[in-house]
């Protein structure tokens, strides 16, 4: 009976990922690794670092998760242009980004060294350029269906992360600036693996043609980024140390559900770019099925055993805040099913206006002046996300409706 209720469901899901289930598989697997990995990672941090010393790493892991979705805005538009007749996808010249690059890292560095140190800010920083780069590689490999690869990457990353934090932490050294070393470190060490893979084997370094509307494509992923983490930063720079650590807390544990949907939406850009207009409002399903299982499982699991789980991170049942927790195993699969949805939008070329989501950012980004108080953050951040999905739910149903509706 099991059986036959579960096979409708996964055929359910199926049109995600089309005629790549193998490559699903392959990311599903490496993403769990990672996943397994980087709350390891998180565990020895939380038994490690305190006096605001592990907001200040997940303080480096928002900037790190802005920089990804910056890079996973990059490696579809270089994945799809692998072998076309338009293989160029730099909106300006090597030299220009690097320069633009590099003032930008020293303006921002400059703003937020007074609250976390200059040597943490330009770490964390860091990770910006170097996940661009990575993010040119992933999307060489991914346009290869090299699937593999990518998973190995992803392990790579992580993993090395505990490589880099372990030795001082056994040395009785352990600190926030080692974690957040560990960030553009890992990161260094999976470009020297896309180099010995040979990912940027005949990438086309040239200024592509049509240079204006990629910037407004990285544009579009690069304030989505910060809408689904700018929460982590504000919390770090405007809350106390204790209410920082809190939230940094519920922040890991409501994160899970993007690493669950990692791999869907990795396979779902070409997935849904390759397939046929009356195929879509299918896909459409399956993306809210695949959203609304994540968000039961997500409430259930930390709404049920909230501490024992903040227990079994920190030591100490006590020493997190439950309902902070539980709103974000709210927060954290709304974030999710953004992401699922910007995809699908995206490659339908539905996606929201970058004007909307600007409107979006600063919004959020007013309010969060006054919040006075890490619940007070989690609400708006719950409200934020909640209109995003919002609105990229609208607009794909709108653009996957039947002819004449």
């Amino acid at each position: 009976m099991l059986l036959v209720r579960v096979r409708p469901l996964w055929a359910r899901l199926r049109p995600i990922w089309g005629g790549e289930g193998a490559g699903a598989a392959w990311l599903g697997v490496g993403v769990a690794v990672a996943a397994l990995a980087g709350l390891a990672l998180q565990l020895l941090g939380l038994r490690v670092l305190d006096d605001g010393a592990y907001a200040t790493f997940v303080f480096g892991l928002g900037i790190g998760n802005v920089a990804a979705a910056l890079a996973s805005a990059i490696q579809p538009v270089v994945a799809v242009r692998v072998g076309a007749p338009q293989s160029a996808f730099l909106p300006a010249t090597p030299l220009v980004i690097g320069i633009a690059a590099i003032v930008t890292g020293g303006l921002a560095a400059a703003l937020l060294a007074p609250r976390v140190g200059l040597l943490v800010a330009v770490l964390a920083l860091l990770q910006v350029p170097v996940h661009a780069v990575v993010g040119v590689g992933v999307g060489r490999l991914q346009g290869r269906r090299a699937f593999g690869a990518i998973a190995a990457a992803v392990v790579l990353q992580v993993g090395f992360r505990i490589a880099v934090v372990l030795p001082p932490i056994l040395g009785g050294h352990g600190s926030a600036t080692v974690f957040v070393l560990a960030l553009p470190a890992s990161l260094l060490a999976t470009l020297v693996l896309l180099l010995v893979v040979r990912a940027y084997r005949g990438t086309d370094w040239r200024v592509t043609t049509d240079g204006r509307r990629l910037l407004g494509h990285y544009a579009l992923w690069a304030l989505f980024a910060w809408v689904i983490n700018a929460d982590a930063v504000v919390a770090r720079l405007l809350l106390s140390a204790e209410d920082a650590d809190a939230y940094a807390l519920a922040f890991t544990l409501g994160r899970q559900p993007l690493y669950v949907v990692a791999p869907l939406t990795t396979v779902l850009l070409p997935v849904a770019l390759a397939a046929h207009a009356a195929e879509q409002r299918e896909r459409l399903r399956a993306v809210f099925a695949v959203s609304a299982l994540v968000l039961v499982g997500t409430v259930l699991a930390l709404g049920v055993w909230t501490e024992p789980i903040i227990g079994l991170l920190t030591g100490d049942p006590a020493s997190g805040d439950p309902t902070l927790v539980r709103g974000y195993a709210v927060v954290g699969p709304l974030a999710a099913a953004a992401t699922l949805l910007l995809t699908f939008g995206f490659a339908l070329g539905c996606a929201p206006r970058l004007r909307a989501l600007a409107l979006l950012t600063a919004g959020g980004a007013l309010a969060a002046t006054v919040v006075d108080g890490p619940g007070a953050l989690l609400l708006l951040q719950a409200a934020v996300m909640a209109a995003l999905v919002a609105l990229c739910a609208v607009l794909a149903i709108r653009a996957t409706a039947p002819a004449g509706r």
